[in-house]
C-alpha cells in the first residue's frame, strides 16, 4: 500500500558539463541560477517557463536550445523542439508560436526564429540529414514573408499577433510602428532570418536558392537603409517618418549589416546611451548583447550584468520572464548570460558548420581573467587567458582531436592546432 507521494524535482537527463570563471566572482551565482532555469524548464520540451504557461515558445525556445547546448553539449531537447515546431505548420506554411498545443497562436517572427534556430544547430552540429528536413518550411516562411513586401521594399502591416518584446510603448509586446506597416524592425527581423537561411542552403549545396535569398536580404538592406536611416542622428528610424528609435532596430541594424562596419560602435554607443529610444527587455538583451559582440564591445556586458547580479541579490535562484513584475520567477529566455560568457567573453564559437573548426575571440572587457570549457561531441574546448597590461594576452587554450581554428586578438591571428597550446601576445 502507498501511503504517500512526493514529486520534488523533475527534469530532463541534461548535465552541466561546461565551466566558466573569471575574476568577478558575483558571475558565478548568475552562471549558476542560469544553468537550473535551462535545466528545471528542460522537460520533455523545452518549456518556457516553470510555473506561469509551461508552453514550447519558439522565441523563448532558440535561447534556451542555445544555452542549453552550451553548457550541457546536450542537443537531443533542441533536435525535438525544431522537429515538433514544424509540425505545427499552418496551411499558409507559418508555425505556431508554441507548440505543442491543441490550439493555433502565429506570432510571425516567431516563424523567422524557428529559421535562425536551424542555423544554430547547423553551426553547433552539421547533421545535414535533419537539417536537409526542413528546406521546405524554410521557403514556405521566407516566401509568406516576401507575399506582404510592397513596392518600397518593406514590409506591409502584418496579420496576427506580432509581438517582438515587452517594451514601454508597446501595446501587448507590439510596436505601435510594426503594427501601422512599412516597419524598419519587421523588415530587419526578415533580412536577419533570410541571411541565417542563405547559410544553411549553402551548407545543404542548394545553390540557386542561396543566391535568391542572398540577392532578396541584400535588396531589402538597402531600401530599409535608403528609407529609414536618419543622418540627422546615425541612427536607424523606426519607418520613413524617422520620429520613432528603438534599441531593437539599430541591434538588428547592426547584426545585418544594414549599417556599414565602421558605424557599428557609434551605433551600439547610441544604443547603450537609449536616449530618446525604446528600450529592450531582458529577453531581448539576447540580441543586444550579440550586436555588441560583433562591434566589439565587451565592457557594456559587465554594465549589463549588474541586473542579473540584482536579481540575484533579491534572493532569485533562477531567471525571471522580466526584471521588472515578473509573472514567471523561472524563464529560460533570460538564461542567456550564462551562454555569452563562454561565446562573448570566452570568444567560443564554431568557425564552420558542425564546430568542425573554432573561431575564439576572447573580449574579456574589463576582467583581467577569464576560463572556460565547452562540450562537444569531439571533446572539449578550453582556454584560460590572462590580460598583459592594455594589449597582450597569455594563456592556454586546448582543442579536441583532430580540430583546428584560430585565436584572434587585438587584429592579430594565431592558427590552433588539437591538444594545448600556450598563447603569448604583446
Amino acid at each position: 500500500m502507498i501511503n504517500d507521494f512526493y514529486n520534488r524535482y523533475t527534469t530532463s537527463p541534461v548535465e552541466l558539463k561546461s565551466t566558466f570563471s573569471c575574476d568577478d566572482a558575483l558571475l558565478n551565482p548568475v552562471w549558476d541560477a542560469c544553468w537550473r532555469t535551462v535545466k528545471l524548464c528542460a522537460q520533455d520540451i523545452l518549456m518556457s517557463d516553470a510555473s506561469w504557461e509551461q508552453l514550447q515558445y519558439i522565441g523563448d525556445t532558440r535561447i534556451h536550445a542555445l544555452t542549453l547546448l552550451y553548457l550541457s553539449g546536450d542537443d537531443r531537447l533542441m533536435r525535438n523542439a525544431i522537429e515538433q515546431f514544424d509540425y505545427s505548420r499552418s496551411c499558409e506554411g507559418m508555425l505556431a508560436s508554441n507548440y505543442p498545443n491543441d490550439g493555433l497562436s502565429i506570432i510571425p517572427c516567431y516563424s523567422l526564429v524557428w529559421i535562425d534556430m536551424i542555423h544554430d544547430y547547423m553551426m553547433n552540429r552539421g547533421d545535414k540529414a535533419f537539417i536537409g528536413r526542413f528546406t521546405m518550411g524554410i521557403g514556405n516562411v521566407l516566401d509568406w514573408y516576401k507575399g506582404y513586401l510592397d513596392s518600397t521594399g518593406l514590409l506591409k502591416a502584418l496579420p496576427y499577433f506580432n509581438f517582438t518584446d515587452w517594451v514601454n510603448d508597446g501595446e501587448n509586446g507590439i510596436m505601435p510602428t510594426v503594427k501601422a506597416g512599412r516597419s524598419a524592425l519587421s523588415t530587419l527581423q526578415y533580412i536577419y532570418s533570410l541571411q541565417n537561411a542563405v547559410r544553411v542552403f549553402g551548407f545543404l549545396g542548394e545553390k540557386e536558392k542561396a543566391t535568391q535569398y542572398k540577392n532578396l536580404a541584400d535588396h531589402l538592406r538597402l531600401c530599409v537603409f535608403n528609407q529609414c536611416w536618419s543622418h540627422e542622428k546615425n541612427l536607424m528610424a523606426e519607418n520613413s517618418l524617422k520620429h520613432n528609435f528603438t534599441q531593437h532596430t539599430n541591434i538588428l541594424a547592426v547584426l545585418t549589416n544594414t549599417v556599414s562596419q565602421p558605424e557599428y560602435k557609434d551605433v551600439m554607443e547610441k544604443v547603450m546611451s537609449g536616449i530618446g529610444m525604446d528600450k529592450t527587455s531582458i529577453y531581448y538583451d539576447f540580441y543586444l548583447f550579440e550586436a555588441l559582440k560583433k562591434a566589439g564591445m565587451p565592457e557594456y556586458f559587465s554594465k549589463k550584468m549588474d541586473l542579473w547580479k540584482a536579481m540575484i541579490n533579491q534572493g532569485l535562484t533562477t531567471t525571471p520572464e522580466s526584471y521588472a513584475k515578473p509573472r514567471s520567477d523561472c524563464h529560460p529566455w533570460t538564461s542567456h548570460p550564462a551562454y555569452e560568457m563562454l561565446s562573448f567573453l570566452c570568444g567560443i564559437a564554431p568557425a564552420s558548420p558542425g564546430f568542425t573548426s573554432v573561431l575564439i575571440t576572447p573580449q574579456p572587457g574589463i576582467y583581467q581573467n577569464i576560463h572556460g570549457s565547452l562540450t562537444l561531441p569531439q571533446g572539449t574546448i578550453t582556454v584560460s587567458l590572462f590580460r598583459q597590461g592594455k594589449e597582450g594576452l597569455s594563456g592556454k587554450v586546448t582543442l579536441p582531436e583532430k580540430m583546428s581554428g584560430k585565436l584572434s586578438w587585438n587584429g592579430q591571428e594565431i592558427s590552433l592546432r588539437e591538444g594545448e597550446q600556450k598563447i603569448s601576445i604583446r
